[in-house]
């Protein structure tokens, strides 16, 4: 019979090389046949699913509450992602929807799998626009006062 301590010591060393094992292969490169990019060369996702959506915390300026749409579909606003709702603090009644970006849905594809999120969003108070940045790196500014997008470099 092995010895408590025996034992917690065995463990430990199997942990230990686990975790260096771990972290070499952490250093090095994707091998080349496993890099996964779609056909306009955007970078995917190994696995199919997400651990979660993106979802920046809202933002409140002025008494108005911007928050991104996680599903537009469901509110029948003709698209899933790229939207984001203006909400009356006080009242608590949405009072606008703003498309961001479009979202052109990809034919063969989960209905969640094309999805493109906020990754951020970010109030600018100087310039009175919120700047959002969507998952496939792009940059646009909503402007508050004419409610307008438009892309940034």
């Amino acid at each position: 019979m092995i010895s408590g301590l025996l034992l917690r010591a065995i463990v430990c060393t199997g942990c230990i090389a686990v975790c260096l094992a771990g972290a070499a292969c952490a250093g090095q490169p994707p091998s080349k046949g496993a890099s996964m990019s779609s056909d306009d060369d955007e970078p995917v996702t190994r696995k199919a699913s997400r651990v979660g959506r993106p979802s920046p915390a809202p933002i409140s300026f002025e008494g108005k509450r911007y928050e991104q749409i996680l599903n537009g579909d469901l509110l029948g606003l003709g698209q899933r992602t790229g939207l984001m709702s203006v909400t009356d603090e006080a009242s608590k009644q949405r009072v606008g929807v703003v498309k961001v970006y479009d979202y052109p849905r990809r034919e063969g594809l989960e209905s969640d799998a094309g999805d493109v999120f906020f990754v951020s969003a970010q109030l600018d108070a100087a310039k009175r626009e919120i700047v959002i940045a969507s998952e496939r790196r792009e940059r646009f500014a909503y402007r508050i006062d004419d409610g307008t997008v438009h892309k940034l470099p």
